[in-house]
């Protein structure tokens, strides 16, 4: 049985999208995700979802849609330390 929602979330996209990340972090904990500390949500990026849990220090970049029913965690890999160029960990 399909799902009667858009493949792409317009409405999504013009009411959080389109804001700071800052302001976009806010928003999504009062509509009750969980975002961790040092988050970065760019420009577009959009997050659709009943139960979303984001982990620290997490970047989601410039027009990402991130959707799904349940989506328990977010998180920045620990093999992305070894990427040559790659920010380091912010507690390093």
């Amino acid at each position: 049985m399909l799902i009667d929602k858009p493949r792409i979330p317009i409405g999504s996209i013009l009411l959080y999208g389109l804001w700071p990340g800052f302001i976009k972090i806010l928003l999504y904990r009062l509509k009750g995700y969980r975002i961790g500390k040092g988050v970065s949500i760019g420009l577009g990026a959009v997050i659709c979802g009943d139960r979303v849990e984001v982990g620290d220090y997490t970047s989601i970049v410039f027009l990402t849609i991130i959707g799904a029913r349940n989506l328990p965690w977010i998180a920045r890999p620990d093999w992305i330390d070894d990427v040559p160029g790659y920010p380091l960990h912010p507690n390093r």
